[in-house]
């Protein structure tokens, strides 16, 4: 009475509690205290479609992190630059790695030996007072610095696209989490390529030593890994099973207990290629796997040292075995 009010801001004033019906909303200033106690703007929330103001226009929100990957939201509410999702930018380009670095990597190990024994240098190489283990040790060292200078550049230009492309920030913590798994991913190159080399020089044929090493690829980067993940059914929905069917985690727990057996059988499969090794050791440091995102690099360093150690001592043997069968008995043996 004696003063009508905007209806979509009494409307709104009812439904957020700031005025009850019934009450004398008459006096102007009666009802801009009340407006005023509602929630500021960008809080603002309209039934169906959610749409929030800041500095005077519309603002659409981000999907949230954990509907992305299962990890907690790291967009901020202030409009500022996004802190960034590392991992689930990165989880496209981890897998590219897994998969077809390796196979260059074997490529490559491979060509070191092959283009020796089929130019017919190695005789006139071996000529010469080489030390037992100079050869091999000289064509680790040149792929070992190979992949450090290809990892080194991706690592480059994958910040550069976050920060860019992106538009979020890298923090001294997103660094750090993408110079440790840079730092893996070298190892693992260098691994597949020492594997290379050893059945390189350890069988007669060069196209049987590409066949050889092809399979082993085949076999512990695309086979097993893909058995694994097949058998997990939290796999076979996006964002999990358990998740998409709104089972808490207590239920979840209990029904994973009833099939204990069957999963140490998966998971034993998983860990017998260390492929699957260095794909939960990049996971967790770059928080693609949602339980280990946002974690201090200690409490992930602690959690992925059992795989830490497999894929170091991994490498370290593949290193020591094409040192030891590349001798001169061997590089010298006539193809048959």
């Amino acid at each position: 009475p004696g003063h009508r009010a905007d209806r979509g801001d009494v409307v709104e004033a009812v439904a957020d509690g700031s005025l009850h019906v019934g009450e004398d909303v008459a006096p102007e200033r009666t009802l801009r205290d009340a407006l005023r106690r509602q929630p500021a703007p960008h809080h603002r929330r309209r039934v169906g479609k959610r749409r929030d103001t800041h500095h005077g226009r519309d603002v659409r929100p981000a999907r949230s992190g954990e509907q992305r990957r299962g990890g907690p939201d790291r967009v901020t509410e202030d409009g500022d630059a996004p802190r960034v999702d590392f991992g689930a930018r990165r989880q496209p380009r981890e897998r590219l790695l897994q998969i077809l670095g390796a196979l260059f990597a074997i490529v490559l190990g491979y060509a070191t030996i092959a283009k020796e024994k089929h130019r017919g240098t190695l005789p006139l190489l071996l000529s010469r007072p080489v030390q037992r283990f100079a050869l091999a040790g000289g064509k680790i060292a040149a792929l070992a610095t190979i992949w450090g200078l290809v990892v080194l550049g991706l690592a480059i230009v994958s910040a550069i696209a976050v920060t860019t492309i992106g538009g979020g920030t890298l923090t001294g913590t997103d660094l750090a989490r993408l110079a440790v798994s840079c730092g893996f991913a070298w190892l693992y190159l260098v691994f597949w390529s020492a594997i290379a080399i050893a059945v390189t020089v350890l069988t007669r044929q060069l196209s049987a030593g590409l066949i050889i090493s092809l399979l082993v690829w085949l076999t512990f980067v695309l086979l097993i890994p893909q058995i694994g993940d097949t058998m997990d059914p939290d796999n076979q929905v996006p964002g999990g099973l358990f998740a998409a069917l709104q089972i808490q985690k207590p239920d979840e727990l209990a029904v994973l207990a009833q099939f204990a057996r069957f999963d140490s059988i998966r998971n034993g499969l998983e860990v017998s290629s260390v492929t699957k090794h260095f794909e939960r050791i990049a996971f967790a440091f770059l928080g693609i796997k949602g339980q280990y995102n946002q974690q201090p690099l200690p409490v992930v360093w602690m959690a992925m040292l059992p795989y830490i150690l497999t894929l170091t001592a991994a490498t370290v043997a593949s290193i020591t075995i094409a040192s030891a069968v590349t001798t001169r008995r061997a590089l010298q043996r006539k193809q048959s």
